[in-house]
């Protein structure tokens, strides 16, 4: 399980060495001569093979193989075998991090401790030895009970693995002195503890993967050791390192920056249905130009209880424009039912009482006309903001015009569709002029004069 210690002072990791690092394994001879042509059985190399080289740059990366390197045909086995360590650690969802190892570190240290009673030590030693079979069929039980009832990509892989299987492997993890599988991510990469934690990691998924069928698994990876090492290295120390790091020094950030990521997935894929049920309903470019920006819908979250899908409120957007979304939504769903479209619906967002703002709701659109905006939200606009909207003509017509059923506002070209609304749904909104733009301008001016000033004067203290 994840230490729930904390602890200040602590270094960040030490540069370890990087197994990982990428060799030149092809291309001509010194002399510029071809290579000669293989044969077909020659071509069909190993997969194992291939791990050893990839002729693409990558960048490079502190620990072990940049997740970029690893060739294709691993990646499905790449994938499972970070599910592995994590669940090895206890870490069965992405908001769980490592903390500090301080105390699995003394309790396998006191092993290596000088004794005056080496009798003693030899009876302790042969008698802890002893217990690992019992521990590692109670942990593996406790394991699998911690899944049972998680549906997440990570508890689904681990449970594929047998009881039996998780037994064998929890008593080696006991038997190499270690109380639990914790790896120490604010220490040295290559200390013994850690080296330990990453030979046990591997040599177990490559028994398991050897002896039982893993979906996705290819063994010609898995038993790759040198590659899994470089796996290895490069999830913990780079990936579960930066996570426990963050979290050590902000508290529940892992958690909101993965609640974050997630509200910015669901809103892009909004975002993508929403501007193509828009091109097939025949709404202008003008409109869908707004459309397929993520920052002109709202988010949602999962309500923990019902399990459904609620929406935030958007502030600042005009009601007209939240109707055409809620009317594409209705739209999707039907144009879906006409075309016997198979597979899972998009799931319903619950609009009739919407959550408070989250902070991503605050977000604007970078390319919108003003009228997307409510008309008092967008005169409290900064100068450059509501400059930036001038750029662009009305998307819709006022709102009276657009609920108007009879109208036939999309059908209008650009041109025709300025001439006709464009004055009319932008009445009210306040453009900056020249005077005000160039207030800003100063205004710019004086904050960064204000900065420098300060930096002198930190200069000088320190001085």
């Amino acid at each position: 399980m994840p230490s729930s210690q904390s602890k200040k002072g602590r270094s960040k990791p030490a540069k370890g060495p990087q197994p990982g690092e990428k060799r030149n394994s092809g291309g001509t001879d010194p002399e510029g001569a071809r290579p000669p042509k293989k044969s077909r059985g020659e071509d069909q190399q190993n997969a194992s093979d291939s791990a050893q080289a990839d002729p693409k740059p990558v960048p490079d990366t502190r620990h072990g193989i940049h997740p970029k390197a690893v060739p294709k045909a691993a990646k499905e086995t790449q994938r499972i075998f970070q599910f592995y360590v994590r669940g090895l650690a206890g870490l069965y969802q992405q908001s769980d991090v490592l903390g500090y190892a301080d105390t699995a570190i003394a309790e396998f240290e006191r092993r290596f401790t000088p004794t005056d009673n080496i009798r003693e030590r030899i009876k302790q030693l042969v008698s802890s030895s002893l217990s690992p079979d019992r521990l590692a069929r109670t942990a593996a039980t406790d394991l699998l009970a911690k899944l049972k009832g998680r549906s997440n990509a990570i508890a689904t892989s681990l449970q594929r693995i047998s009881p039996a299987h998780w037994g064998s492997v929890f008593a080696a993890i006991g038997r190499s002195g270690l109380s639990r599988f914790h790896p120490d991510v604010f220490g040295p990469v290559d200390s013994v503890y850690n080296q330990v934690h990453r030979h046990l990691a591997i040599t177990t998924f490559d028994s398991i993967t050897s002896g039982l069928t893993v979906p996705g698994v290819n063994t010609s990876f898995s038993s790759n050791l040198t590659l899994l090492a470089d796996m290895y290295d490069n999830f913990v120390y780079v990936t579960l390192a930066e996570s426990a790091h963050l979290e050590a020094h902000n508290p529940g950030s892992v958690a909101q920056h993965i609640k974050d990521g997630y509200a910015y997935k669901n809103r892009g894929e909004l975002s993508d249905r929403r501007t193509a049920t828009a091109k097939e309903l025949g709404y202008p470019v003008r409109v869908r130009n707004v459309l397929k920006q993520a920052a002109a819908h709202s988010d949602d979250e999962r309500d923990p209880l019902t399990g459904d899908r609620r929406v935030h409120e958007k502030p600042g957007r005009a009601a007209h424009w939240t109707e055409l979304m809620r009317k594409l939504d209705t739209e999707e769903i039907e144009i879906r039912r006409r075309a016997r479209v198979r597979g899972h619906a998009p799931e319903v967002r619950l609009t009739a009482h919407p959550l408070p703002p989250s902070a991503l709701s605050y977000n604007i659109p970078a390319e919108a006309p003003a009228d997307f905006f409510d008309v008092d939200f967008f005169n409290k606009l900064t100068v450059r903001e509501r400059a930036a909207c001038a750029k662009f003509p009305a998307a819709l017509p006022p709102a009276e015009v657009f609920r108007d059923k009879k109208s036939k506002w999309k059908k209008l070209d650009d041109e025709e569709f300025e001439e006709k609304y464009g004055a009319a749904a932008l009445e009210g909104y306040e453009f900056p002029d020249d005077a005000e733009l160039q207030s800003s301008e100063d205004e710019d001016q004086e904050e960064e004069l204000d900065e420098d000033e300060m930096q002198e004067v930190e200069t000088g203290l320190r001085g």
